[in-house]
Protein backbone atom coordinates (compact mmCIF):
# COMPACT_ATOMS: atom_id res chain seq x y z
CA UNK A 1 0.00 0.00 0.00
CA UNK A 2 2.72 2.55 0.80
CA UNK A 3 4.43 1.58 -2.48
CA UNK A 4 1.32 2.48 -4.52
CA UNK A 5 0.99 5.79 -2.69
CA UNK A 6 4.60 6.67 -3.47
CA UNK A 7 4.03 5.80 -7.13
CA UNK A 8 1.06 8.16 -7.32
CA UNK A 9 3.12 10.99 -5.83
CA UNK A 10 5.92 10.39 -8.36
CA UNK A 11 3.40 10.35 -11.20
CA UNK A 12 1.90 13.68 -10.07
CA UNK A 13 5.37 15.25 -9.90
CA UNK A 14 6.12 14.02 -13.42
CA UNK A 15 2.88 15.46 -14.78
CA UNK A 16 3.57 18.83 -13.14
CA UNK A 17 7.07 18.86 -14.66
CA UNK A 18 5.68 18.07 -18.13
CA UNK A 19 3.04 20.79 -17.77
CA UNK A 20 5.63 23.42 -16.84
CA UNK A 21 7.82 22.28 -19.75
CA UNK A 22 4.95 22.59 -22.26
CA UNK A 23 4.07 26.08 -21.04
CA UNK A 24 7.70 27.14 -21.37
CA UNK A 25 7.85 25.78 -24.94
CA UNK A 26 4.55 27.33 -25.94
CA UNK A 27 5.30 30.81 -24.63
CA UNK A 28 9.08 30.71 -24.78
CA UNK A 29 9.11 33.27 -27.55
CA UNK A 30 7.45 35.76 -25.21
CA UNK A 31 10.34 35.55 -22.71
CA UNK A 32 12.96 36.56 -25.24
CA UNK A 33 13.16 39.90 -26.97
CA UNK A 34 11.55 38.42 -30.14
CA UNK A 35 7.81 38.44 -29.40
CA UNK A 36 6.64 37.69 -32.94
CA UNK A 37 5.30 34.27 -31.90
CA UNK A 38 3.33 35.62 -28.93
CA UNK A 39 -0.46 35.77 -28.98
CA UNK A 40 -1.45 39.38 -29.89
CA UNK A 41 -2.35 41.71 -27.06
CA UNK A 42 -4.54 44.80 -27.30
CA UNK A 43 -2.14 46.66 -29.55
CA UNK A 44 -4.37 48.95 -31.64
CA UNK A 45 -6.54 51.77 -30.28
CA UNK A 46 -9.19 53.12 -32.64
CA UNK A 47 -10.49 56.55 -31.68
CA UNK A 48 -13.66 58.18 -33.08
CA UNK A 49 -14.07 61.82 -33.98
CA UNK A 50 -17.06 63.91 -34.99
CA UNK A 51 -18.17 67.38 -33.99
CA UNK A 52 -20.43 67.10 -30.90
CA UNK A 53 -19.88 63.35 -31.01
CA UNK A 54 -22.01 62.51 -27.97
CA UNK A 55 -24.95 64.49 -29.33
CA UNK A 56 -25.12 62.73 -32.70
CA UNK A 57 -23.53 59.28 -32.33
CA UNK A 58 -25.49 56.71 -30.29
CA UNK A 59 -24.19 53.37 -31.57
CA UNK A 60 -21.20 52.28 -33.65
CA UNK A 61 -20.86 49.09 -35.68
CA UNK A 62 -17.23 48.29 -36.52
CA UNK A 63 -15.75 45.93 -39.08
CA UNK A 64 -11.99 45.30 -39.41
CA UNK A 65 -10.93 44.07 -42.85
CA UNK A 66 -7.52 42.62 -43.73
CA UNK A 67 -5.47 43.59 -46.80
CA UNK A 68 -7.45 41.12 -48.97
CA UNK A 69 -10.70 42.88 -48.01
CA UNK A 70 -11.99 40.08 -45.80
CA UNK A 71 -13.63 40.90 -42.47
CA UNK A 72 -11.68 39.48 -39.51
CA UNK A 73 -13.30 41.24 -36.53
CA UNK A 74 -16.69 42.81 -35.77
CA UNK A 75 -17.71 44.92 -32.80
CA UNK A 76 -20.83 46.86 -31.76
CA UNK A 77 -20.55 49.71 -29.26
CA UNK A 78 -23.65 51.04 -27.54
CA UNK A 79 -24.18 54.52 -26.14
CA UNK A 80 -22.98 53.45 -22.68
CA UNK A 81 -19.74 52.11 -24.19
CA UNK A 82 -19.19 55.33 -26.12
CA UNK A 83 -19.81 57.42 -23.02
CA UNK A 84 -17.05 55.49 -21.24
CA UNK A 85 -14.61 55.63 -24.13
CA UNK A 86 -14.91 57.32 -27.51
CA UNK A 87 -13.19 54.41 -29.21
CA UNK A 88 -12.10 50.79 -28.83
CA UNK A 89 -8.87 48.83 -28.33
CA UNK A 90 -8.29 45.71 -30.43
CA UNK A 91 -5.83 42.82 -30.69
CA UNK A 92 -4.45 42.52 -34.22
CA UNK A 93 -1.60 40.65 -35.88
CA UNK A 94 1.02 42.54 -37.85
CA UNK A 95 -0.42 43.68 -41.17
CA UNK A 96 -2.46 46.23 -43.10
CA UNK A 97 -6.14 46.77 -42.32
CA UNK A 98 -9.22 48.87 -43.07
CA UNK A 99 -11.75 49.84 -40.42
CA UNK A 100 -15.33 50.42 -41.66
CA UNK A 101 -17.75 52.01 -39.20
CA UNK A 102 -21.47 52.77 -39.41
CA UNK A 103 -23.07 54.80 -36.64
CA UNK A 104 -26.73 54.86 -35.55
CA UNK A 105 -27.80 51.63 -37.21
CA UNK A 106 -31.05 50.80 -35.43
CA UNK A 107 -34.42 49.33 -36.47
CA UNK A 108 -34.49 51.13 -39.85
CA UNK A 109 -31.09 49.87 -41.02
CA UNK A 110 -29.70 46.55 -42.17
CA UNK A 111 -25.94 46.14 -42.65
CA UNK A 112 -25.06 43.26 -44.96
CA UNK A 113 -21.48 42.01 -44.93
CA UNK A 114 -20.37 43.21 -41.51
CA UNK A 115 -19.69 39.62 -40.42
CA UNK A 116 -16.44 37.71 -40.01
CA UNK A 117 -15.42 36.19 -43.34
CA UNK A 118 -17.41 38.60 -45.52
CA UNK A 119 -15.78 40.67 -48.25
CA UNK A 120 -15.78 44.46 -48.08
CA UNK A 121 -16.75 44.59 -51.76
CA UNK A 122 -20.01 42.76 -50.97
CA UNK A 123 -21.03 45.11 -48.15
CA UNK A 124 -24.35 46.96 -48.38
CA UNK A 125 -26.40 49.19 -46.07
CA UNK A 126 -30.12 49.68 -46.64
CA UNK A 127 -33.51 50.19 -45.01
CA UNK A 128 -35.01 47.10 -43.41
CA UNK A 129 -38.11 47.46 -45.64
CA UNK A 130 -36.07 47.49 -48.84
CA UNK A 131 -37.03 44.59 -51.10
CA UNK A 132 -40.33 44.01 -49.26
CA UNK A 133 -43.89 45.20 -49.87
CA UNK A 134 -43.69 47.51 -46.86
CA UNK A 135 -43.11 51.19 -47.84
CA UNK A 136 -39.89 52.89 -46.77
CA UNK A 137 -40.68 55.88 -44.60
CA UNK A 138 -37.47 57.16 -43.05
CA UNK A 139 -33.84 56.12 -42.63
CA UNK A 140 -31.90 56.11 -39.40
CA UNK A 141 -29.66 59.16 -38.95
CA UNK A 142 -26.60 57.30 -40.23
CA UNK A 143 -22.93 58.32 -40.05
CA UNK A 144 -20.00 56.64 -41.79
CA UNK A 145 -16.25 56.44 -41.35
CA UNK A 146 -13.36 54.45 -42.81
CA UNK A 147 -9.67 54.24 -41.95
CA UNK A 148 -6.69 52.45 -43.53
CA UNK A 149 -3.97 51.61 -41.02
CA UNK A 150 -1.05 49.28 -40.36
CA UNK A 151 -0.01 47.29 -37.28
CA UNK A 152 3.75 46.86 -36.85
CA UNK A 153 5.58 44.26 -34.73
CA UNK A 154 5.92 45.26 -31.09
CA UNK A 155 4.15 48.61 -31.53
CA UNK A 156 1.04 49.88 -29.77
CA UNK A 157 -0.72 52.16 -32.24
CA UNK A 158 -3.48 54.75 -31.82
CA UNK A 159 -5.29 56.17 -34.83
CA UNK A 160 -8.43 58.25 -35.37
CA UNK A 161 -11.44 57.53 -37.58
CA UNK A 162 -13.41 60.62 -38.63
CA UNK A 163 -17.13 60.19 -39.14
CA UNK A 164 -19.10 62.00 -41.80
CA UNK A 165 -22.89 62.18 -42.24
CA UNK A 166 -24.52 59.41 -44.26
CA UNK A 167 -27.97 60.98 -44.29
CA UNK A 168 -29.68 64.15 -45.49
CA UNK A 169 -32.56 65.49 -43.43
CA UNK A 170 -35.64 66.85 -45.15
CA UNK A 171 -37.98 69.03 -43.11
CA UNK A 172 -41.10 69.49 -45.23
CA UNK A 173 -43.87 71.84 -44.10
CA UNK A 174 -47.25 71.95 -45.82
CA UNK A 175 -49.34 75.00 -45.05
CA UNK A 176 -52.89 75.93 -45.98
CA UNK A 177 -54.44 72.52 -46.58
CA UNK A 178 -57.54 71.90 -44.52
CA UNK A 179 -56.97 69.34 -41.78
CA UNK A 180 -59.78 66.91 -41.02
CA UNK A 181 -58.78 66.36 -37.40
CA UNK A 182 -56.58 67.94 -34.78
CA UNK A 183 -56.46 64.78 -32.70
CA UNK A 184 -55.30 62.16 -35.17
CA UNK A 185 -53.73 61.89 -38.58
CA UNK A 186 -55.72 59.56 -40.84
CA UNK A 187 -54.92 57.89 -44.16
CA UNK A 188 -57.29 60.26 -45.97
CA UNK A 189 -55.33 63.33 -44.85
CA UNK A 190 -52.58 64.92 -46.98
CA UNK A 191 -49.20 63.16 -47.27
CA UNK A 192 -45.95 63.39 -49.21
CA UNK A 193 -43.93 61.04 -51.39
CA UNK A 194 -40.22 61.49 -52.14
CA UNK A 195 -39.23 60.00 -55.49
CA UNK A 196 -36.06 58.66 -57.14
CA UNK A 197 -33.98 58.09 -54.00
CA UNK A 198 -31.20 55.52 -54.22
CA UNK A 199 -31.85 52.83 -51.58
CA UNK A 200 -28.39 51.35 -50.84
CA UNK A 201 -24.87 52.26 -49.78
CA UNK A 202 -21.77 50.21 -50.46
CA UNK A 203 -19.00 50.13 -47.85
CA UNK A 204 -17.45 53.25 -49.38
CA UNK A 205 -20.70 55.12 -48.65
CA UNK A 206 -21.53 55.36 -52.35
CA UNK A 207 -25.30 55.27 -53.11
CA UNK A 208 -26.44 52.54 -55.51
CA UNK A 209 -29.42 50.46 -56.59
CA UNK A 210 -32.64 51.11 -58.49
CA UNK A 211 -34.44 54.32 -57.39
CA UNK A 212 -37.30 53.99 -54.91
CA UNK A 213 -39.93 56.25 -53.35
CA UNK A 214 -40.21 57.06 -49.65
CA UNK A 215 -43.51 57.66 -47.84
CA UNK A 216 -42.47 59.48 -44.64
CA UNK A 217 -44.74 59.65 -41.63
CA UNK A 218 -46.11 62.89 -40.25
CA UNK A 219 -43.94 64.28 -37.45
CA UNK A 220 -46.41 66.84 -36.09
CA UNK A 221 -49.07 69.23 -37.27
CA UNK A 222 -51.53 71.94 -36.31
CA UNK A 223 -54.73 73.14 -37.95
CA UNK A 224 -52.59 75.02 -40.49
CA UNK A 225 -49.24 73.27 -40.86
CA UNK A 226 -48.18 69.68 -41.43
CA UNK A 227 -44.54 68.88 -40.60
CA UNK A 228 -42.76 65.85 -42.09
CA UNK A 229 -39.20 65.09 -40.96
CA UNK A 230 -37.41 62.48 -43.03
CA UNK A 231 -33.80 61.26 -43.15
CA UNK A 232 -32.75 59.85 -46.54
CA UNK A 233 -29.51 58.51 -47.97
CA UNK A 234 -27.15 60.96 -49.67
CA UNK A 235 -28.02 62.16 -53.15
CA UNK A 236 -26.21 64.51 -55.51
CA UNK A 237 -27.24 67.58 -57.46
CA UNK A 238 -27.11 65.40 -60.59
CA UNK A 239 -30.01 63.26 -59.37
CA UNK A 240 -33.68 63.89 -60.13
CA UNK A 241 -35.32 63.95 -56.70
CA UNK A 242 -38.92 65.17 -56.52
CA UNK A 243 -41.32 65.66 -53.61
CA UNK A 244 -45.02 65.02 -54.34
CA UNK A 245 -47.71 66.57 -52.15
CA UNK A 246 -50.47 63.94 -52.11
CA UNK A 247 -54.16 64.45 -51.46
CA UNK A 248 -53.94 61.32 -49.28
CA UNK A 249 -52.36 57.87 -49.26
CA UNK A 250 -55.53 56.23 -50.57
CA UNK A 251 -56.02 58.09 -53.85
CA UNK A 252 -52.31 59.10 -54.16
CA UNK A 253 -53.55 62.07 -56.19
CA UNK A 254 -50.67 64.52 -56.68
CA UNK A 255 -51.58 68.08 -55.68
CA UNK A 256 -48.14 69.56 -56.40
CA UNK A 257 -44.61 68.39 -57.22
CA UNK A 258 -41.41 70.09 -56.08
CA UNK A 259 -38.14 69.59 -57.93
CA UNK A 260 -35.94 69.11 -54.87
CA UNK A 261 -32.63 69.50 -56.73
CA UNK A 262 -33.74 72.81 -58.27
CA UNK A 263 -34.98 73.93 -54.85
CA UNK A 264 -31.61 73.24 -53.20
CA UNK A 265 -29.74 75.04 -56.00
CA UNK A 266 -32.07 78.04 -55.97
CA UNK A 267 -31.67 78.40 -52.21
CA UNK A 268 -27.91 77.89 -52.02
CA UNK A 269 -28.06 74.60 -50.09
CA UNK A 270 -24.84 72.67 -50.65
CA UNK A 271 -24.79 68.87 -50.63
CA UNK A 272 -21.45 68.47 -48.87
CA UNK A 273 -20.05 65.19 -47.54
CA UNK A 274 -18.55 66.77 -44.43
CA UNK A 275 -21.54 68.73 -43.19
CA UNK A 276 -24.91 68.07 -41.63
CA UNK A 277 -27.47 68.78 -44.37
CA UNK A 278 -30.93 70.03 -43.44
CA UNK A 279 -33.30 71.02 -46.24
CA UNK A 280 -36.26 73.07 -44.87
CA UNK A 281 -38.95 73.07 -47.56
CA UNK A 282 -42.35 74.76 -47.23
CA UNK A 283 -45.24 74.35 -49.67
CA UNK A 284 -48.05 76.87 -49.11
CA UNK A 285 -51.58 76.59 -50.53
CA UNK A 286 -53.28 79.99 -50.39
CA UNK A 287 -56.21 81.41 -52.37
CA UNK A 288 -55.79 78.90 -55.17
CA UNK A 289 -52.06 79.61 -55.50
CA UNK A 290 -49.16 77.38 -54.52
CA UNK A 291 -45.77 78.70 -53.44
CA UNK A 292 -42.56 76.86 -52.54
CA UNK A 293 -40.06 78.49 -50.17
CA UNK A 294 -37.53 77.92 -47.41
CA UNK A 295 -39.40 77.10 -44.23
CA UNK A 296 -38.99 79.77 -41.55
CA UNK A 297 -38.98 76.98 -38.94
CA UNK A 298 -36.13 75.12 -40.58
CA UNK A 299 -32.43 75.83 -40.89
CA UNK A 300 -29.43 74.67 -42.85
CA UNK A 301 -26.59 74.33 -40.33
CA UNK A 302 -23.06 74.37 -41.61
CA UNK A 303 -20.47 72.59 -39.47
CA UNK A 304 -16.77 73.39 -39.51
CA UNK A 305 -14.78 71.32 -41.97
CA UNK A 306 -13.80 67.98 -40.49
Amino acid sequence: MPKDKSLNIDTMKLLKTLFVFLIAVLFGGCIDEDTSDCPPTENFSLRFNYINFGEYINRVNIGIFDRSGRCIQVRQLEKSDLNNSQGITLSLDTGKYTAICWANSFDKTRIKGLTVGSLMSDGEVYHTNYGTNIPINNNDSLYYGSLNFSVLPGNNITDTLYFKPAHIRLNVYIKGLEMLSLKSYAANDPAIRINNLLPLYDFKRQPKGAPVSYYPSISDYTAEIIHIKCDVLYFSLNDKITVDILENTISNKVLWTVDLIKFTRDNGISIDDNHQIDIPLQVTFLDGKITVSLAPWGNNPVDPDL
